[in-house]
């Protein structure tokens, strides 16, 4: 778990940067758009795609890089915002 956790740590320093800016890694590719995820014209928030995981791997290194996104996610002033 401990693996997983400094490792969501590091991609979330460093991955992400500001948090009004779009993500360092902004890829276009599919249903991602400059590094955010669109589903049916809706954002889906990174904590809502690594909340379940977290729940379903909280003891693993998966659960504890999971953990660190959903927390990183939910940080964000428009976390519940669509």
């Amino acid at each position: 778990m401990w693996v997983g956790t400094v490792l969501g740590l590091a991609y979330a320093l460093f991955g992400f940067g500001a948090q009004k800016r779009p993500p360092r890694l902004a890829i276009t590719i599919g249903p991602f758009r400059q590094g955010c995820l669109f589903i049916a014209g809706y954002h889906i928030h990174h904590w809502m795609v690594y909340g379940p995981i977290w729940l379903l791997t909280p003891t693993s290194s998966l659960g504890g890089f999971a953990l660190v996104m959903t927390l990183h996610g939910l940080s964000y002033p428009d976390a519940f915002v669509l």
